[in-house]
């Protein structure tokens, strides 16, 4: 193992770190900071593991939450670090992951277990969660996804990503591959990620997005019933795993230009970072959010093609023009005032669908989806 650092220097060389810990003890892991002081991360269970995204000379610690002992330390490139009762080895090289067993959660929610696939996507939940829930997702993946290049699903199937649906009763960290997250504060909050976030969005280092299961039903949604979770924060997997690197610089260029110009307030979530931007505007094209605070009022598709044509560019170019809308067969009326009177039509309520089928070619068969027009 390289020898320990007490603080981080500056580097413009990025690595991953995968921490995993296969020890007896509870660990919490640490980063040294530019002054040598500690900054914790994640916390790690038995049997769970947390992928880092670092540089070459910021080093970090596993420490044991019960005694304070630091059981491992580790700085350098890409590497697998893992923890057993007799220590901790490091080893070249991110390798793949082997997620806990659900034996490690309350055995009255049942296994943890893959529930559904649609279009090379998992949908994973425990047993506890409504079959309901996970129809719904995989209909709501299928509709969000069927305007999608054959690369990009090929990119997000490559990378394993998937959805986990969070029971009514459960919390965030609750999700075997979002554990390690638990008692940690969110970034942006001042606030942990189960006292903040009913879901995260996947990424390259965990490709696993969430979401609540009330949410999915709209039934007794005590947090975000004035918007659609899955489509968010798939939204920040498809930006994350799913588009080309020219296609993410393409995103913050838009960012950027729709900051600079004022489109948006600048206090609200979508102007917080490119992320967000990208995964609120996508709520705004599927017309899944009956919020304005968010995203400024600009909450429709035509709503962003008239205001924020750059995006609205991105937008059509990832997910197409397809006709379906979020408020056009979910599990009851959206609280969207005169929209659906607008179209001149009623909310037909979720319907169970046909799932989208992957033709050779890789594009998604539109006979085989029942779209509402």
């Amino acid at each position: 193992m390289p020898q320990a650092l007490l603080s981080s220097s500056p580097s413009s060389v990025h690595c991953q770190v995968r921490f995993v810990n296969n020890g007896p003890c509870a660990l919490r892991v640490i980063w040294l900071d530019y002054g040598g002081k500690e900054v914790a991360y994640a916390t790690l269970q038995p049997s769970t593991q947390h992928i880092q995204d670092t540089y070459v000379t910021h080093p970090w610690i596993l420490k044991r939450v019960d005694t304070g002992e630091v059981v491992g330390r580790y700085c350098g490139s890409d590497a697998t670090v893992e923890v057993t009762s007799h220590g901790s080895t490091a080893h070249a090289g991110v390798h793949s992951p082997i997620w806990p067993g659900s034996h490690l959660w309350p055995g009255h929610w049942g296994a943890y277990s893959t529930k559904e696939e649609v279009l090379g996507i998992s949908i994973m939940a425990f047993d506890c969660v409504q079959p309901e829930a996970v129809g719904i997702a995989a209909q709501l993946l299928c509709r969000m996804l069927a305007g999608c290049d054959p690369g990009m699903l090929r990119r997000l199937q490559q990378a394993h990503a998937a959805l986990a649906i969070i029971g009514r009763h459960q919390v965030t960290t609750d999700i075997p591959q979002h554990s390690h997250l638990r008692g940690q504060k969110c970034n942006t909050l001042d606030r942990t990620y189960d006292g903040g976030t009913r879901g995260l969005g996947g990424s390259t280092t965990n490709p696993v997005a969430s979401c609540g299961e009330e949410n999915l039903t709209m039934h007794d949604d005590r947090h975000y019933s004035q918007e659609n979770i899955l489509i968010h924060e798939f939204g920040h997997s498809v930006m994350c795993i799913g588009m080309t690197n020219g296609q993410r610089q393409g995103v913050q260029t838009a960012y950027t230009a729709a900051k600079s110009r004022g489109l948006y307030h600048p206090s609200c979530y979508s102007m917080e970072n490119a992320d967000e931007y990208w995964a609120e505007l996508t709520q705004s094209w599927f017309e899944a959010t009956a919020r304005t605070d968010v995203n400024s009022g600009i909450d429709t598709r035509q709503k962003v093609k008239q205001r924020d044509g750059q995006m609205a560019a991105l937008l059509h170019q990832v997910y197409g023009d397809m006709p379906w809308r979020y408020w056009h067969d979910c599990p009851a009326a959206f609280p969207c005032p005169g929209r659906h009177e607008r179209a001149g039509l009623p909310s037909t309520g979720w319907q169970p669908a046909p799932h989208g089928r992957i033709c050779d070619d890789g594009t998604i068969s539109k006979s085989s989806l029942q779209w509402w027009d």
